[in-house]
């Protein structure tokens, strides 16, 4: 049964990653930019673009459902680059799908059908973050962490309790830290790196000097 699951479990992430392909296709006649002599692309052609040329992609759609959502546009496009480098075909090990790397029991919880395709992602993503920041007061630092890690961790370090989740305890040594910010070298990073980019424009030549190579922490 276990091997079944599991089989079962890869052929649907199979097929939603195979549509991806169709997905930039479709979605990339919705935007207002174009890239060289036409704006319909393929996966392969998406993938060439630098990273600010996809982040140029996908900010109309993130500014619009920020505003449609009431949430900061700027930690949308924060956890767009931090998740994927805004490439929506992704799927990590740990089994995060899409442009913004949500599970499949987050996504669940924002009726996220298909994380592969970018807008409803998106859409998902500005829900919780409206969440997370209603839990945290709308602290960006505990948001990010809450986003990356999840908003338990959170808890357990703005409060220094320790918690059960599963079979995983979360702060076992009872700290507290700014924010609720876990001591994960993983978050760590991911809050840094948010909290470096600067609200008032989406700025996209810092990123230039940034390495654009996702892969697990060290």
């Amino acid at each position: 049964m276990k091997n079944k699951l599991s089989t079962n479990f890869s052929a649907r992430r199979f097929a939603l990653r195979a549509n991806a392909f169709l997905l930039i296709v479709l979605f990339a006649s919705l935007q207002p930019a174009s890239f060289g002599q036409t704006n319909v692309l393929t996966r392969r052609e998406f993938s060439r673009f630098s990273v600010v040329e996809r982040a140029r992609f996908f900010e109309p759609t993130i500014s619009r459902i920020a505003a449609e959502e009431a949430v900061d546009p700027y930690l949308l496009w924060t956890i767009a680059y931090n998740e994927t480098r805004f490439r929506p075909w992704l799927a990590s090990p740990a089994g995060a799908e899409g442009l913004m790397q949500f599970i499949p029991a987050t996504a669940s919880r924002f009726n996220l059908l298909n994380p592969y395709q970018p807008e409803p992602a998106i859409r998902a993503a500005a829900r919780y973050v409206r969440f997370l920041s209603n839990r945290f007061g709308g602290r960006v630092d505990s948001i990010l962490a809450g986003y990356n890690a999840g908003e338990g961790a959170v808890d357990a370090f703005l409060t220094g309790k320790t918690i059960r989740a599963g079979k995983k305890i979360i702060n076992a040594s009872g700290l507290k830290t700014v924010g609720g910010v876990p001591p994960y070298r993983e978050t760590i990073g991911y809050v840094a790196r948010g909290l470096s980019f600067k609200p008032s424009r989406m700025m996209l030549a810092r990123l230039l000097a940034l390495p654009e190579k996702i892969g697990p922490p060290p």
